[in-house]
């Protein structure tokens, strides 16, 4: 799972660093991807993309949220993630100029279409997992 959530960063981090000059990263021991800040500038880390992912009985769930044009406003008043030390940006506030997840969706799509199929499992492999895919079913019954 963990090489997984790693896919879904690399893609992220990768679509900011090519489309928007945005360098991004991993921060150890929390999840998503940040924008180191400055500590002598008093600048603190900040979140730019969110992960979250679910296994539960050999079904995984997950999704991602990824800060393009969102207010900032929001946040001042919780503690997102439970991290006091950091602060949440995005796209947007970063370039300065409006990015709406519309202007992001193809790029992100992209990317994930080359990294994520080294997480399928092949059909076979789910027959002898016991998992069996609803869709697919109906769809060797139609044929």
């Amino acid at each position: 799972m963990k090489k997984y959530v790693w896919a879904l960063e690399d893609t992220i981090m990768k679509v900011l660093r090519e489309s928007y000059g945005i360098i991004s990263t991993r921060v150890e021991g929390r999840v998503g991807v940040w924008i180191v800040g400055d500590s002598a500038s008093g600048t603190p880390d900040r979140k730019i993309a969110a992960i979250g992912v679910r296994n539960h009985r050999g079904v995984t769930t997950h999704g991602f949220a990824l800060n393009c044009s969102n207010a900032q406003s929001p946040f001042e008043n919780i503690v997102p993630c439970g991290i006091d030390d950091a602060e949440t940006t995005s796209i947007t506030r970063e370039i300065g100029r409006v990015v709406t997840p519309a202007d992001v969706v193809d790029q992100i799509e992209q990317e994930l279409r080359a990294v994520l199929p080294r997480f399928v499992k092949e059909s076979a492999d789910q027959e002898s997992s016991g998992y069996a895919d609803p869709a697919a079913s109906s769809e060797r019954a139609a044929l």
